[in-house]
């Protein structure tokens, strides 16, 4: 409903009031819990903990204060999205490199009960957004250190848009220097 925000500091994810005042740490402790997104209900907030030894997803629900593991893989995930019904995260995740650039594939993570991931087309990609009616990712290729100022050159990020149904790419934004972190207009 836009009354608070999620984010990060010194390792916990905290929520604030969107028209300012307090800020409330969600959980402290020793692991670090990074990268919160809102689920549409506003009621649940998943993250990326590494609170197990990995870099793994998890769900904390607001109500009650319960906490629950989303993903298991070794190799990690981080979520960026849900789905409009809630039922699942866009995430980024690390799997299988067979020698190429970048092991980060993009999936749908079921967040209601533990299944298999649904990894959306078999190369690089990374800072996923879902479009609001789930039809199309926006997403960034290529690029190096996200924190190197003014990068130019040929291995810049870029920014790509895919369509789920069509299962076709199209290049949107290519330029000297790196293009970072598409989010949708809640229109689409």
């Amino acid at each position: 409903d836009g009354s608070q925000f999620a984010f990060e500091w010194c390792d916990s994810v905290w929520l604030a009031p969107t028209q300012g005042g307090t800020a409330t740490a969600l959980q402290t402790g020793a692991s670090k819990d990074v990268w919160p997104v809102f689920a549409p209900d506003g009621q649940r907030v998943a993250f990326q903990s590494d609170r197990d030894g990995g870099w793994k997803i998890f769900e904390l629900n607001l109500a009650d204060g319960k906490t629950r593991q989303v993903t298991f893989h070794s190799e990690g995930t981080r979520p960026y999205g849900w789905t409009a019904d809630g039922a699942s995260l866009l995430a980024v995740v690390v799997r299988d490199n067979n020698g190429g650039k970048s092991a980060e594939r993009i999936a749908l993570v079921p967040s209601a009960a533990r299944g298999p991931e649904a990894v959306l087309f078999d190369c690089a990609g990374s800072e996923p957004s879902l479009s609001p009616d789930g039809t199309r990712v926006l997403f960034t290729v290529e690029g190096g250190d996200l924190y190197r100022k003014r990068m130019t050159g040929c291995n810049v990020s870029q920014v790509w848009l895919y369509d789920l149904a069509a299962k076709t790419f199209r290049c949107l934004v290519r330029r000297d220097t790196e293009s970072r972190t598409p989010v949708w207009t809640p229109d689409g």
